[in-house]
């Protein structure tokens, strides 16, 4: 395989009015969630994870409801778990781990019973995320990045860390709906 044709348009940094190129770095946002079912999916195939098993299987202290959350609903969006509240979904505030980083919303109530009715909320995928963690051993950028992103020959794909300085990433713009 060649590369047949590439070309960037418009800009990395609009105020500083800097183009885009092909080596720029945009945020992906929810496009990671299929590269992370591919993540899960490896460890379905290789009997490591069970996706119908609660999930205090490999999060003992994730807080239990009424009803089983299990990967299986989390993976689908079905658990009631509720999606990000004001500015959460562009935060770069850091936590120290991904595992700390399910306090935000672990003991909120769910929005509706586990299984019963499918509601589009990434903090499920973060839970999914801690899952992984547990079954590899290791943390789920490491694991994704040797698993997933360097077979599939994703050479620019990484995790966006805003405290990292990297040159090549484009500046994080939000629509004004108003």
């Amino acid at each position: 395989d060649s590369m047949v044709w590439e070309q960037a348009f418009g800009y990395a940094d609009l105020e500083n009015k800097i183009s885009a190129t092909t080596t720029t770095r945009f945020r992906v946002g929810s496009v990671s969630k299929p590269l992370a079912a591919a993540g899960l999916a490896l460890l379905v195939e290789r009997g490591l994870l069970d996706l119908d098993a609660p999930i205090q299987k490999y999060i003992p202290d994730f807080p239990k409801t009424d009803a089983i959350i299990t990967p299986r609903l989390l993976a689908g969006h079905l658990t009631g778990i509720r999606n990000y509240r004001g500015v959460a979904a562009v935060s770069t505030k850091p936590s120290p781990n991904l595992r700390s980083g399910l306090k935000i919303f672990e003991n909120d109530p769910l929005e509706s019973r586990p299984g019963t009715k499918f509601s589009y909320a990434s903090y499920n995928w973060n839970v999914l995320g801690v899952v992984m963690e547990s079954v590899t051993k290791q943390n789920f950028p490491a694991f994704m990045d040797a698993k997933v992103i360097k077979p599939l020959g994703l050479k620019n794909t990484r995790p966006d860390l805003a405290w990292v300085d990297d040159l090549q990433r484009a500046q994080l713009y939000e629509v004004n709906t108003k």
